[in-house]
């Protein structure tokens, strides 16, 4: 195993950018548009030639966060067609994603018999799982958000459990990245409260027992402070932007208020309905933010006075989550092709929960599964559907590789000693 220590790294970037190329071919064979992406180009445009983030070219926006509408104000000023290089980028964070995933099951998996095979199957597994690929073929924020959030798991990941990688400058990468990730889609905001705690507790699970359990969970916290500074600093100059717009505390983006609103809908069963519920208030005069808040009361107001119904939607948020598939009511019209992936989203669940039992001693497993809890917890609370998985589905390949691979490297074995014996 340790001649391939320096090897394996070229290994991984040669087969992610193979992983890349294909997802490249992909995006520009069959190229689709999404109505989300007529509004970051609004956004981008105004930004580009105006010098404002907005909609409109005059007032400011806090509708959304502005790191995918920068991104392609960036080729507009370049005066490049900003689609079109979007859908380069993404297969770029392609790349990125696969080789993140290479990487991460190269920690999952040490000291294994499969480790190499491993590796190479989660560079392809991740960077393109079907859902994953399907979004290079549009200009949306996904696939750039899923890359920044995956490599400050990474880092983490590294950081915790990787010998003699548990540095300070690893922990600032994380946070730097997290922040930047937020500032591309806005969920994963909180996503520290439940990180920090299961990080800290698997290092004091890894690190020598000699030492009582509280110094041994208490000890890494600096670094986390260090994690959170550098998040912060990514994030605060936003924050501060919307204060100076909005007057009022606003983290990110207006919108948890309409998006609260969604998911405790009966009429709706939690789904985004054909039409912006803020629309007939801003009608009215309110202010995007004074709409959301408004929203924001009412949805609590409801779940407050029905928290069985709202409690009744949880079910029907979680299969629309992990078991739908994206685009299925407007990109895809094969039901064939729905049903092929509704199973492989099945498959696949299965796959990594049979990575977790096998690897359930190593505090990586667990770590991997924090994504999706997070983002089950999250769009449980407000509104659900299928696209919102796709962040989480990398780790998830991770796992499912760690699972399968075993089984591949013994029959592949298997089939060579028969070919051996036969010659």
């Amino acid at each position: 195993m340790t001649k391939h220590t320096h090897k394996l790294p070229a290994g991984i970037a040669i087969h992610a950018c193979i992983a890349a190329l294909a997802a490249l071919f992909v995006a520009l064979r069959f190229p689709h548009d999404a109505p989300d992406t007529a509004r970051y180009l609004d956004e981008a445009r105004n930004l580009a030639i105006q010098g404002v983030f907005s909609l409109d070219g005059a007032s400011p926006t806090t509708r959304d966060v502005p790191g995918f509408p920068f991104l392609l104000a960036i080729f507009i000023k370049a005066g490049l067609d900003p689609v079109f290089w979007a859908r380069l980028a993404n297969a770029l964070c392609i790349g990125f994603i696969a080789a993140g995933c290479g990487r991460i099951t190269r920690i999952l998996t040490a000291g294994t018999r499969w480790r190499e095979l491993s590796t190479v199957l989660a560079v392809y597994a991740g960077g393109l799982f079907p859902t994953v690929l399907g979004c290079s073929l549009f200009a949306l924020t996904e696939l750039p958000f899923t890359a920044l959030w995956l490599w400050s798991h990474l880092f983490l990941l590294e950081a915790v459990c990787s010998s003699g990688r548990n540095t300070p400058g690893r922990w600032a990468a994380a946070g730097a990245l997290l922040g930047l990730a937020c500032l591309v889609r806005p969920v994963p905001l909180l996503y520290p409260a439940l990180l920090l705690p299961a990080l800290l507790l698997a290092a004091a699970l890894r690190s020598s027992h000699q030492l009582p359990f509280r110094e041994r969970f208490f000890r890494p916290w600096p670094r986390a402070a260090l994690f959170l500074g550098a998040m912060a600093a990514v994030v605060l100059p936003w924050t501060a932007r919307n204060f100076a717009v909005t007057g009022g505390f606003l983290p990110l983006n207006d919108g948890a208020g309409m998006h609260l609103y969604i998911g405790a809908s009966q009429e709706w069963r939690g789904e985004y309905p054909d039409f912006e519920p803020v629309m007939p208030l801003l009608e009215q005069g309110m202010t995007l933010g004074e709409a959301n808040r408004e929203l924001g009361r009412q949805a609590r107001e409801s779940i407050r006075n029905h928290p069985a119904a709202w409690a009744g939607l949880l079910p029907v948020k979680w299969k629309r989550l992990w078991l739908e598939v994206p685009g299925a009511k407007r990109q895809i019209q094969s039901r064939t092709l729905k049903l092929a992936l509704t199973g492989f989203a099945a498959c696949s669940l299965l796959l990594a929960a049979a990575g977790v039992w096998r690897f359930r001693r190593e505090p990586a497993a667990w770590l991997l599964l924090l994504p999706a809890c997070y983002l089950t917890g999250v769009h449980g609370v407000l509104f659900a559907m299928a696209r919102f998985r796709i962040p989480a589905e990398p780790y998830l390949a991770c796992l499912a590789v760690a699972a399968v691979a075993p089984l591949l490297g013994a029959a592949w074995l298997r089939i060579r000693n028969r070919r051996g014996g036969a010659a």
